[in-house]
């Protein structure tokens, strides 16, 4: 019975393996670091992934540019680890890549396929290869008409935002909790700060999303100072959040005061808890 259960166990493995890296595959090469356009290639991936062995096909072309290469490759997996070695050249047109490997990791945490394309003869590349899997049909001519999404694929990385598949889990995952403060206060506690920039990330990961920052306090105090104070404490989370690059336009603010508790404000446990910013996408 435990043979049986392993067995099946190591199919079921197999069979999401194979579902996780089969298809196709787009991304940036750069040629080094620099980042410069001329420097820069959209790459594709076809993969078809059996019990370890990876048959790609893969395409290469120069950023705003006409010219590509074509090739096949042939390869392996070992746990989340894929190295491809050329096997043919299908057609090039205005390039010359040559023999080249890529080895490539999966990331866990951003959903990227990240590595190197290593040329035939290079001991050390400086190349850098990253990957996201599309809901797509492989195409044998060119993928697509322009590669201006090369530059907002740049910039996800550098904002460390998620690959496309992998950010659509990662909102419906996203719960809003309340930020707190001090009484009479509206500095943020350093111990939000770690939440607030997963609010960022998912910012930066859905352009169009906007955020409602809601300002309250406890029951102290006058209503109208009470509305300021509420005032205060969003505008010091507008202000976390514009000098980690978030538009003001894509922030709405509103300050309710002490007209919304969500507690009892005859206790110190209650009022704590009305001293609050809510949260919510709109």
């Amino acid at each position: 019975m435990h043979f049986i259960f392993f067995a099946f166990s190591l199919i079921l493995s197999k069979i999401s393996f194979t579902q996780k890296f089969s298809g196709t595959w787009q991304g940036m090469y750069l040629l080094d670091s620099t980042n410069l356009p001329e420097r820069t290639h959209a790459i594709y991936l076809k993969l078809d992934v059996i019990n370890g062995l990876i048959d790609a096909k893969c395409r290469v072309e120069q950023f705003s540019s006409k010219n590509y290469g074509y090739y096949s490759l042939n390869g392996t997996i070992d746990k989340s680890s894929l190295t491809m070695k050329f096997s043919k050249k299908i057609k090039e047109s205005g390039m010359t890549l040559g023999d080249f490997n890529l080895v490539l990791s999966y990331d866990e945490a951003s959903g990227y396929l990240k590595g190197q394309l290593v040329k035939k003869g290079e001991k050390v590349s400086e190349s850098i290869v990253v990957l996201y899997k599309q809901e797509v049909e492989w195409q044998e001519s060119n993928q697509q008409s322009s590669h201006n999404w090369l530059n907002r694929l740049k910039k996800d990385i550098a904002n460390g935002v998620s690959s496309p598949a992998l950010r659509k889990e990662e909102l419906k995952a996203f719960k809003f909790q309340s930020i707190y403060f001090d009484y009479d206060k509206f500095f943020l506690r350093p111990a939000y700060h770690d939440y607030l920039l997963g609010i960022v990330k998912t910012l930066n990961s859905h352009s169009d999303l906007r955020l409602k920052i809601t300002g309250h306090t406890d029951g102290d105090g006058s209503n109208a100072y009470n509305i300021a104070l509420s005032k205060n404490r969003a505008q010091a989370i507008i202000k976390f959040f514009n000098d980690r690059g978030i538009e003001k336009s894509r922030i709405v603010i509103d300050f309710k005061g002490e007209t919304s508790p969500i507690d009892s404000n005859e206790s110190e446990e209650g009022k704590q808890r009305n001293r609050r910013v809510d949260f919510e996408f709109i």
